[in-house]
């Protein structure tokens, strides 16, 4: 027999997982933009994700493979706005930082 009580039960831990995993990766970005090495790692992997490029080509292959980088990128880019919205122009290298650390 279902036990529906059971399964509310496993849905509320499954709901609880998501939250604190999503807790620990903006740990983990506010960790990684607290470092001036943290930001340009990150600043190397938006230019690598072609974040600020646009994605058009004529072969199809090309533009879906950019594509595809651009939205890993895009989905770093919304943890760091989440985290430290003032380090986006860093990132993105809009703007250079000082060599203080």
């Amino acid at each position: 027999m279902y036990d529906f009580e059971q399964r509310e039960n496993e849905k509320q831990r499954e709901k609880e997982e998501v939250e604190m995993n999503r807790k620990n990766d903006l740990n983990d970005v506010r960790i990684v933009l607290s470092t001036a090495a943290g930001r340009r790692f990150l600043k190397r992997i938006m230019r690598e994700c072609a974040v600020r490029e646009n994605i058009f080509h004529s072969d199809a292959m090309v533009m879906a493979a950019t594509a595809g980088r651009q939205s890993v990128g895009n989905d770093l880019l919304k943890d760091v706005i989440a985290v430290a919205p003032l380090a986006v122009p860093v990132v993105l290298g809009l703007i250079e930082e000082s060599t203080k650390e």
